[in-house]
């Protein structure tokens, strides 16, 4: 059964799994309602982290849970 009340950032409206990890900048760009340009606003909040974190991005693997304080300090913003 599917429920519209919950958005997914790994996969889009087509049911096309998305790829390179990227789920946790969909979510972001998705809390700062920029839906019309979820995907531009994914690759600038992805290549932001990667600056901040001095990271290639042929490294990255996810956002970890132990760097999610980095990911608050980075993106002002709090996960509760």
């Amino acid at each position: 059964m599917l429920n519209k009340a919950i958005i997914s950032a790994d996969h889009d409206s087509n049911g096309r799994q998305y790829k390179g990890n990227l789920c946790f900048f969909r979510a972001l760009a998705y809390f700062h309602k920029q839906e019309p340009t979820l995907a531009q606003s994914t690759i600038e909040y992805f290549e932001t982290y990667l600056q901040e974190r001095k990271m290639d991005q042929k490294d990255f693997k996810g956002v970890p849970l132990t760097e999610l304080a980095i990911a608050e300090q980075t993106f002002t913003f709090s996960i509760r």
